[in-house]
């Protein structure tokens, strides 16, 4: 099929044709000022069949024309629909290591400090800069500090007024020293999280659920990470290349047992086994402390009592 045909619908759930995409990219320049090509064009789909969904519509031609008759109502939807939000802890170091080094040049020529952050998302860079801010200045009493936060997703604004995280997002960001550190670790749980909704997913489709004990094996990981944060970035990041070394090796055992012909689980395993010895090499190779085999060998019986653990709870 050329990008010049129609995407019927007997490769996807709805029918979208060329009409459907060209008036839809259209509406989205016209509302929010982004350009979309066609490489964007499953990008489209994808965004606006979870809309038809919901409506109970029958194709892409009946939402735009829900859209035009609806459009005061279902414009904030439209645009939440459309906008990508990727984002992290400290994303792009360089840049928190050029506001930090502005900032304390202009500490004894003024305190006042006006920051916009223009596409805050779910609100990871405003409170990166704010702890940047926070961490090059003596007194911040003294400061007239205000950040302003905005986004044209009103669905992403609410999660950065809440600033409520997952564990996994906020585990070694807080309490790594170095900025290249904290986004590293930001990035690793990124995909961390992404693993855990894979796999979710995936044992809802055999039939099966994750584990009861889940909250308190996080709850417990992140303890013993904010604890070997604390103490310093080379102990951390140790801890993350044991920790992963042990998820992999027990990746490498699941796809060792599974079926020949379940692909699907065997394509989720192999992605977050690549995932995992990235992780473990790059905590080594940022200066983490390789732990003596001792400790390794407890890491090993604290893992497979849980994981055995985790078949009956």
């Amino acid at each position: 099929m050329s990008a010049a045909e129609d995407l019927s619908d007997v490769k996807f759930e709805y029918q979208f044709k060329d009409r459907d995409f060209n008036k839809l990219k259209e509406i989205v320049y016209a509302r929010t000022g982004i350009t979309l090509g066609e490489e964007k064009r499953q990008l489209v789909y994808s965004r606006f069949a979870k809309r038809i969904r919901k409506l109970n519509l029958q194709n892409f031609s009946e939402y735009i024309e829900y859209f035009e008759k609806n459009e005061e109502s279902e414009v904030t939807d439209f645009i939440n629909a459309i906008t990508t939000n990727f984002t992290s802890f400290f994303r792009e170091p360089h840049h928190f290591e050029f506001l930090k080094n502005f900032i304390a040049e202009r500490e004894m020529a003024s305190r006042y400090c006006r920051i916009w952050s223009a596409g805050c998302s779910s609100g990871e860079e405003p409170y990166s800069i704010a702890m940047t801010v926070l961490d090059s200045i003596a007194n911040p009493d003294a400061w007239d500090i205000k950040i302003l936060c905005t986004d044209i997703d009103t669905s992403v604004l609410r999660k950065a007024e809440q600033g409520v995280y997952d564990a996994a997002r906020v585990e070694g960001v807080l309490t790594a020293k170095r900025p290249d550190i904290k986004q590293a670790m930001s990035h690793a749980a990124d995909e961390e999280i992404d693993h855990l909704v894979w796999c979710e997913q995936r044992l809802k489709e055999l039939g099966s659920h994750t584990s009861l004990l889940n909250p308190l094996f996080y709850a417990g990981s992140f303890a013993i990470g904010a604890t070997a944060g604390a103490i310093s970035d080379k102990i951390s990041l140790g801890f993350v290349a044991a920790t992963e070394d042990q998820v992999c090796e027990h990746l490498r055992s699941h796809l060792d047992s599974l079926p020949n012909d379940d692909e699907k689980s065997r394509a989720i395993l192999e992605q977050m086994l690549e995932d995992e010895a990235a992780h473990s090499t790059a905590a080594i190779e940022a200066g983490g402390a390789v732990f003596p085999k001792p400790i390794k060998k407890a890491m090993t019986l604290v893992s497979k009592v849980m994981t055995r653990t985790t078949y009956y709870v």
